[in-house]
């Protein structure tokens, strides 16, 4: 039998705390190796009871959920970092996923969505819920329109891609997966890859791997 998945829960509301631990307790698979009222406290805790996944208010005292998820990554790298967090959080959520978070849970978020993206996250898969990933996507659209404005013209297979083909692009090098990227944009996951198919295509490669790597090679 697996040892039981060992979670660090952290935000400054008892309320929201004690609802989220008294529903992990209740899998057989999970246990909760403890709980924390801020930043500072959840980044001691990791320290020293090396959780296998924390999930950590994006918004808490002392230390918010990004910095938070920096120090428990460089602390304790296995560790897998979900973030909790509302719709008008956007400003934090890609500074999180810079930081190594493995996803995001909105707070109203069903129990058994909960439970499964703990046990997810656990198992390297990243947790994004379509309304996040929609927000997600557009705000690395406007990351990448800032950036080709400030730099040097791109390299050819960059000018090759269309609009939706880069703002796919974008997704993959920060690894959306195929299903994430169809919810995100409103695609069927067939549309989806075949966008996937000809960037790789316009890239010179043959799988996602290796479009990922020449992705961030040519600086996305």
């Amino acid at each position: 039998m697996n040892k039981a998945i060992r979670v660090l829960l952290a935000d400054d509301q008892p309320v929201i705390r004690d609802g989220l631990r008294m529903v992990l307790e209740a899998e057989p698979d999970i246990t909760v190796a403890g709980t924390a009222q801020n930043g500072e406290e959840a980044v001691d805790l990791a320290r020293y009871m090396r959780p296998d996944v924390a999930v950590l208010d994006i918004r808490m005292p002392r230390m918010d959920g990004v910095e938070c998820t920096r120090r428990i990554k460089e602390l304790v790298p296995d560790c897998k970092v979900l973030i909790l967090t509302t719709f008008d959080d956007d400003i934090y959520l890609l500074d999180a996923l810079a930081n190594g978070a493995s996803g995001y849970l909105l707070k109203d978020i069903e129990m058994e969505d909960l439970v499964e993206a703990v046990r997810d996250a656990m198992y390297g898969k990243m947790a994004l819920p379509p309304a996040i990933a929609g927000k997600l996507s557009r705000s690395l659209a406007k990351v990448a329109e800032t950036i080709k404005q400030q730099r040097p013209p791109d390299p050819p297979e960059l000018q090759a891609l269309s609009v939706r083909e880069r703002e796919i692009a974008v997704m993959l090098a920060q690894g959306f997966t195929t299903r994430q990227i169809a919810s995100a944009l409103f695609l069927s996951e067939g549309t989806s890859r075949n966008y996937i198919s000809a960037i790789y295509a316009k890239l010179g490669v043959y799988d996602r791997a290796k479009a990922i790597l020449r992705l961030k090679e040519l600086g996305l």
